[in-house]
């Protein structure tokens, strides 16, 4: 016993453990490309508890694979920015283990998926004792194995390794950024190639066609209808005592009754049964009498929360349409923002470094698209907000940019340089919109935004990139 606890652990040489750091930290990218694989299809195993049903999805569904994993190596790309790689890595990728494993165990006991919105009754599931989630034992193991990751994540914190190589201040985020923004412009895409699903009509459905890390993701972005402004239990009342003043035609009963019953089919058409007798009578009564048909539900299995909203309000999930005086406050906001920002342009002066203030304005004015683009229905408000930002933006870069033509160009070329850029940006503009003429209709124009978005904030970074375009202004 004494000799296999001497067992001589080999020290690996200094160098060849400097080369092996140097190695994985040159191809990192790549690793990580590998890893989040790997991580997304451990997830799936789980979810569905069979490799076999794990390897099917990856064959039937490869895209959406593919998919699943880019948001997996999206997160992982948050190691970049920190010394502490190896335990940011860990972290990250036990966390997606860990969402991927709670997913699997309430599989076992329900059809419905883990989504977002299972986080905020944490506090009463952890209060039960020996339910059908879960028994005593099982949640003292999930406890004991959540304290020791955390314990061999604090472990790490004191006496792990740290990245000692030089530290890009300024490429690192920017790559960490264009991978964040990158996801809703590969989502809108795959789910205009039908890659991807915009709506689940059945929760458990789509989660095993689209993935979890989707799935859940998308559980996360999409949470439903924000509370009204004006919503409180006083104007509900206000509203029920208004609506009694007018009787109906038949004092003892109401007009409409609406029964949403999910328990409730009609066996006949169940094409393969046959009765004796109808099975419901009323029920084919009341069809024959009154109107009656069917209709398209949002959801279907789970989730039908949302079709009973539908039913009783009449209101759609998908979309809530403006009229034609939202377009006028949006044009009005980004006016008025013109105008502020030429205001505030004319006090300040611009600073001594144009450049930096042209690239600080190149880059608002990209934040402010690509944040447009993947605004939902109902943020209409904030799109008011972004359109005054980038009406703001404006004069900071053409009102500059102009200054610094008339002082950097020589006199004798300064009409040629002004004819010729006043053309370039004037020729962008009807291309520009040919292209959304063409294309929006077909991919919907929160992608466009988003593009442009995406495609400004790659200009801005190009010029603090380029030496000759960042010193010229000084």
């Amino acid at each position: 016993m004494k000799s296999l606890l001497h067992i001589p652990i080999p020290k690996i040489p200094p160098e060849k453990k400097a080369r092996t750091v140097r190695f994985l930290n040159r191809y990192s990218l790549l690793f990580h490309i590998l890893l989040s694989m790997l991580l997304c299809f451990a997830i799936e195993v789980i979810s569905r508890h069979s490799i076999e049903k794990a390897f099917g999805f990856v064959a039937l569904h490869t895209w959406a694979f593919a998919y699943n994993s880019f948001i997996i190596f999206a997160s992982l790309t948050l190691v970049y920015l920190v010394r502490r790689r190896a335990l940011a890595r860990i972290v990250i990728s036990g966390l997606w283990i860990f969402l991927g494993t709670v997913n699997g165990c309430i599989l076992s006991n329900r059809v419905t998926p883990f989504g977002y919105t299972d986080l905020k009754c944490i506090s009463d599931l952890l209060s039960m004792q020996n339910t059908n989630y879960f028994s005593a034992a099982e949640a003292t193991a999930v406890v004991c194995i959540v304290g020791l990751f955390i314990a061999f994540c604090v472990y790490l914190f004191f006496k792990g390794p740290k990245f000692q190589g030089r530290r890009r201040k300024f490429l690192t985020p920017c790559m960490v950024a264009f991978c964040f923004l990158m996801l809703p412009v590969t989502t809108h895409a795959a789910q205009n190639s039908n890659i991807l699903a915009s709506y689940f009509a059945n929760i458990a459905q789509g989660y095993e066609n689209y993935g979890f890390v989707y799935g859940f993701s998308t559980s996360v972005v999409d949470r439903g209808m924000s509370k009204p402004d004006q919503y409180s239990k006083e104007s509900v009342a206000a509203a029920a005592a208004a609506s009694k003043k007018k009787e109906t035609k038949n004092p003892d009963q109401p007009n409409i009754i609406t029964v949403l019953l999910e328990s409730f089919i009609d066996p006949t058409e169940i094409n393969f049964l046959d009765f004796s007798k109808d099975p419901v009578p009323n029920f084919h009564r009341l069809s024959q009498n009154y109107s009656s048909g069917h209709l398209t539900v949002p959801v279907v299995g789970a989730g039908t929360a949302n079709t009973e909203f539908e039913v009783l309000t009449g209101m759609s999930m998908q979309y809530f349409g403006r009229e034609a005086a939202a377009a006028a406050l949006v044009e009005t906001a980004f006016s008025v923002g013109m105008l502020a920002g030429s205001v505030l342009l004319g006090l300040w002066g611009g600073g001594e470094d144009k450049i930096l203030t042209m690239t600080a304005a190149v880059l608002a004015m990209g934040g402010a698209l690509a944040v447009t683009g993947v605004l939902p229905p109902s943020g209409f408000w904030w799109f008011a907000g972004l359109s005054l930002l980038m009406g703001v933006t404006c004069p900071f870069f053409n009102s500059v940019f102009m200054a610094l033509i008339q002082e950097k160009v020589e006199a004798q070329y300064l009409g040629r340089v002004l004819g010729l850029s006043g053309a370039m940006m004037t020729l962008a503009s009807p291309i520009g919109l040919g292209a959304t003429a063409l294309l929006a209709e077909h991919t919907g124009l929160t992608l466009w935004f988003l593009l442009a978005g995406v495609v400004t904030l790659l200009c801005g970074g190009l010029m603090l990139l380029f030496p000759a375009v960042r010193t010229c202004g000084r």
